[in-house]
C-alpha cells in the first residue's frame, strides 16, 4: 500500500497575494503605475498608438468614401460611420507625404475622433490592436507629435497635436 500526501495551502491575505501578482506581472514592477488605455496602428510598418479615450470607435474599414466638393486639400473625402458623416484624413498622407487614392482609403482601418468640433475619421494602416501598457514614469518625447514610447518601440502619439492637426486641415493649412 502506498501513501499519498496531500498538501492544502490556505493563504491567510488573499487580496495580499493578489496585489503582489499584479505587481510582479507589471514590467515596472509598481501595482501602482498608471495604466495607459491605447490604439494600435502602424505608418510605414512602424507602431504608433493613441489614447482609446480620443476615440468615439475605431473600424477596420471605413468604408465608401467620397470627394468632398470645395474642401481644403488635407479633406480627402466624406465617409459615413454609423450613418454619421465624417470626414476622411490621411495619416499616413501626413507622416510619409504619400497621398492615397480614396478607393484605397475607402478600404484603411480609421479612427473616429471624440470632438464636439467636427466628425473626422483619420485614416491609419493596420492591423488595429487595443493594448493596455504601463504609462513612462517621465516620458522621453513628451512634446510636439509624440507623447511618449511604449516598452516595444510603440510610439504614443499626442492626443492635443492630432486633434489640433486635424482642425488645422479643415483650416486649409
Amino acid at each position: 500500500m502506498t501513501a499519498s500526501l496531500v498538501v492544502r495551502v490556505a493563504p491567510g491575505d488573499v487580496a495580499g497575494l493578489e496585489a503582489r501578482a499584479r505587481d510582479l506581472s507589471n514590467p515596472a514592477g509598481s501595482g501602482t503605475a498608471e495604466r495607459w488605455a491605447l490604439v494600435r496602428f502602424t505608418l510605414g510598418g512602424a507602431p504608433y498608438a493613441v489614447e482609446l479615450a480620443l476615440l468615439e470607435c475605431v473600424v477596420t474599414r471605413l468604408g465608401t468614401a467620397g470627394p468632398l466638393a470645395g474642401a481644403p486639400a488635407g479633406i480627402r473625402g466624406l465617409a459615413f460611420v454609423d450613418s454619421v458623416p465624417h470626414v476622411a484624413v490621411d495619416l499616413v498622407h501626413r507622416t510619409s507625404g504619400v497621398e492615397r487614392e480614396l478607393a484605397a482609403l475607402s478600404q484603411a482601418p480609421a479612427l473616429v475622433l471624440r470632438s464636439e468640433e467636427s466628425a473626422s475619421a483619420v485614416c491609419v494602416e493596420g492591423p488595429l490592436e487595443l493594448v493596455d501598457a504601463p504609462r513612462p514614469a517621465s516620458p522621453s518625447l513628451a512634446e510636439g507629435p509624440v507623447a511618449g514610447r511604449l516598452a516595444d518601440g510603440t510610439l504614443v502619439l499626442s492626443s492635443q497635436w492630432l486633434l489640433s492637426w486635424v482642425a488645422s486641415l479643415g483650416e486649409g493649412r
